[in-house]
């Protein structure tokens, strides 16, 4: 308990990262006031404000034809989805693809597919692969 009590039952200051803030590079739990350069630290004056705080954290998913940056707590995956292989539907945001699982969008399996950051995706590797054999197909024939 790093706020600590003083004689007259009144609690000391305390500091921790400030979990609002996207990337907090700030880690540290402790005693006393932030200092003015620490932007990522909070103060709290009451007894046990600075336990373990759920950081935030920016990844980036593949919208239509740019990256835009996602957020997700620091105990979730970083899932980005998109539609499934033979997807032919008109969904537009579907289409897109974006930010989130396939549930978060209220989509299931056989239209949409997820994807969590660092994993190879499927549909991503088979399109590559077929214009791949397409270009080799192409080069052969000639």
């Amino acid at each position: 308990k790093a706020v600590v009590s003083t004689q007259s039952g009144h609690y000391g200051r305390g500091k921790s990262p400030n979990g609002t803030v996207v990337d907090n590079t700030y880690t540290t739990y402790g005693c006393g006031a932030c200092a003015a350069e620490d932007k990522g630290c909070v103060d709290c004056d009451t007894d046990s404000c600075n336990k373990h705080t759920i950081a935030i954290v920016s990844y980036n998913c593949t919208m239509g034809d740019s990256q835009t940056t996602c957020q997700r707590n620091e105990n979730e995956n970083s899932t980005c989805f998109s539609p499934a292989k033979d997807y032919m539907g008109d969904d537009m945001k579907l289409k897109k693809g974006g930010c989130g699982s396939c549930a978060s969008i209220g989509q299931n399996s056989t239209v949409c597919t997820d994807c969590v950051v660092g994993s190879t995706c499927s549909g991503a590797i088979t399109n590559i692969a077929s214009l791949v054999l397409v270009a080799f197909s192409l080069l052969a024939w000639f």
